[in-house]
């Protein structure tokens, strides 16, 4: 068979059906990436807590307690540990929380993200983790301080997600 000059390319209907199915996809698309930016302001604000954690942990060795405020840990006063994205970072009972605002994004502005101290109890000798946001503890484990977070769930990194401990994968 041979096709005529008025049969090559694409109908409009075939155009149409096309152009459909690319929208459908990237609506499908744009859901799991409209979060990743977000998400990143609040990795970075993350990363400034790197150098906190370590008078806190300091203190938490010499006094077998975590400090109740930025003096007591021998930090800055909270409105002058600022970032990008983060206005504040506040320690209370040894609880970090950062408070989002500057350049972060709107859904971010006004909220608060906690990192606290995680210890053994009866074991001032073993190391100190940290919790972030509403993850929950492994077992055994305490949390020093209170758990500011608003941040949505959502828009936390994995690692600070409500996500219940269920023990070791088998």
């Amino acid at each position: 068979m041979k096709r005529t000059s008025s049969q090559n390319g694409f109908t409009l209907m075939e155009m149409m059906i096309a152009l459909l199915i690319l929208a459908i996809l990237s609506l499908m698309i744009v859901p799991m990436t409209g979060n990743i930016g977000i998400r990143e302001q609040v990795n970075e604000a993350l990363g400034m807590t790197d150098a906190l954690k370590t008078p806190i942990m300091d203190y938490w060795v010499v006094h077998k307690a975590f400090p109740e405020d930025n003096e007591e840990a021998g930090l800055p006063a909270a409105d002058k540990l600022i970032g990008n994205y983060v206005t504040k970072i506040e320690i209370v009972d040894g609880a970090m929380h950062l408070y989002f605002g500057h350049k972060a994004n709107t859904k971010l502005h006004g909220q608060i993200l906690s990192l606290q101290p995680l210890f053994v109890e009866d074991s001032q000798g073993s190391p100190i983790s940290w919790n972030c946001g509403y993850s929950h503890p492994p077992p055994g484990m305490e949390l020093a301080g209170d758990n500011r977070t608003t941040v949505d769930n959502k828009l936390l990194p994995i690692a600070c997600r409500d996500i219940p401990y269920t023990g070791t994968p088998e």
